[in-house]
């Protein structure tokens, strides 16, 4: 299974623009500075169920998000 595939999926918006992301893909965006990034409200997941986003996710989309600002 390639990262793409991977699951939950977390919808974020980017510069009014809407996509599910992974979670890598999710943090990364969060961290990229170059784009308005702001946290949808949904979380799909891998059986395309849909569930709203927690605080939780939001944590952990930013804990990614400065693990990849730190890496750079």
């Amino acid at each position: 299974m390639s990262q793409e595939d991977e699951f939950p999926k977390y919808l974020m918006k980017m510069d009014g623009n809407r996509e599910f992301m992974n979670l890598w893909q999710a943090g990364k965006a969060y961290d990229n500075g170059f784009a308005r990034v702001s946290f949808g409200r949904y979380v799909l997941n891998e059986d395309f169920s849909i569930r709203p986003m927690t605080d939780e996710d939001r944590a952990l989309i930013s804990s990614v998000a400065d693990e990849h600002s730190g890496n750079k």
